[in-house]
């Protein structure tokens, strides 16, 4: 069934490309030009189909995907050919493996190509956006001086923020029930543990892959956001069961791979285990528009998406280009308030707004 599935990705990735090709020489669009480049990586071996058939002869870095337009804004899904589980640092050494090695050089070669086309906006999503030091993704911005450098994180906090806020305030959250943060260091994590803390909730648990038994303080909680899919810290059916509250527990999942699988999740339902859970961090906007629009709606499904929904970090990228934003410099490699500020903006400037809540990616 894999192979059959990998096969018809490959099949369905060359007619839309070659669609794709054919209507931007019909528009005049010799150059192929796209004005944001949203570099990302594939889940799985699956869905490494997307690289097109040529890909079981030829070593391809990477694969310019789905095109999406807002306006006069065109965007571009650069697909590099390598997995999610293949660019990570040793778990144990913190070195830098031979796959992240090989993320590293596929992603340089999706920039370049990117600039090339004359992009704008490059995001860094997915994993591709821990295979650079700051340094690194400093020495970007150096380089390509008229070209916007973001990790989309700003977006996805203003996304995940609102998913959280309404989240309390539908599972009746009260100021000293259990909240857990999985992965309250990171950029997103440390930003939600923080603005929870502001609006007086004080029974926050943080969750961090480090120590003997991640999950072994955590009681009687109702909400869970999860901000880290590392490998110690993923929920399943027998901690979920563990640390909820008797009454149930919600999970807010922003992390892509999901934290909390979909196996899990119907694991617990069929045990008769109260959880509920959400996507988190996600945008919308009607006025999207994808090329090959029924091509696209089966790589989008991949992704949990529609035509109209985005992940929070695609449409901060899409955003800034949108809003011809003319900051520059490192602003947007960090989670900060002048970023979170500009970003805010340009959503309502492009009219991106808090996607419904759905759950891997089906409307609640």
């Amino acid at each position: 069934m894999k192979i059959f599935l990998k096969f018809s990705f490959m099949i369905l990735s060359d007619i839309y490309r070659g669609f794709v090709y054919i209507k931007e020489v019909l528009q005049s669009n010799t150059n192929h030009s796209f004005d944001v480049a949203y570099i990302t990586n594939f889940n799985n071996s699956v869905e490494q189909g997307f690289m097109g058939i040529s890909s079981l002869w030829c070593d391809k870095a990477f694969v310019p995907a789905l095109k999406l337009q807002l306006g006069d804004v065109r965007g571009r899904y650069i697909a590099i050919n390598n997995v999610a589980k293949d660019m990570n640092r040793n778990p144990v050494t913190g070195e830098i493996t031979d796959g992240m090695k090989v993320a590293r050089k596929q992603a340089r070669q999706a920039i370049k190509y990117s600039v090339r086309k004359g992009v704008r906006v490059v995001l860094f999503g997915a994993s591709t956006k821990r295979l650079f030091s700051k340094q690194e993704l400093a020495e970007f911005t150096t380089c390509h001086p008229g070209v916007i450098f973001t990790i989309g994180d700003n977006g996805t906090v203003i996304a995940l923020w609102q998913d959280v806020r309404s989240a309390l305030d539908k599972n009746d959250i009260s100021k000293d029930d259990g909240i857990v943060v999985i992965g309250p260091n990171g950029f997103l994590g440390s930003v939600i543990r923080k603005k929870l803390l502001e609006n007086g909730y004080t029974n926050i648990i943080p969750i961090s892959q480090r120590g003997h038994n991640p999950f072994a303080e955590a009681r009687d909680v109702k909400l869970v956001v999860a901000c880290s899919h590392h490998h110690r810290v993923r929920l399943s059916q027998s901690i979920i069961k563990d640390i909820m509250y008797h009454g149930g527990v919600h999970v807010i999942d922003v992390c892509k791979p999901f934290n909390f699988s979909r196996a899990e999740y119907e694991n617990c339902k069929r045990e008769g285990i109260l959880v509920t859970r959400q996507d988190a961090g996600n945008m919308m906007n009607v006025n999207l528009a994808y090329s090959g629009s029924v091509i696209a709606s089966v790589a989008l499904k991949q992704l949990n998406l529609s035509q109209e929904r985005l992940f929070g970090c695609f449409s901060e990228a899409t955003a800034l280009a949108y809003s011809n934003s003319s900051s520059q410099g490192n602003m947007f490699l960090t989670v900060n308030d002048p970023a979170i500020n500009i970003v805010g903006d340009a959503f309502k400037q492009s009219q991106f707004v808090t996607a419904p809540q759905c759950n891997f990616g089906n409307v609640l």
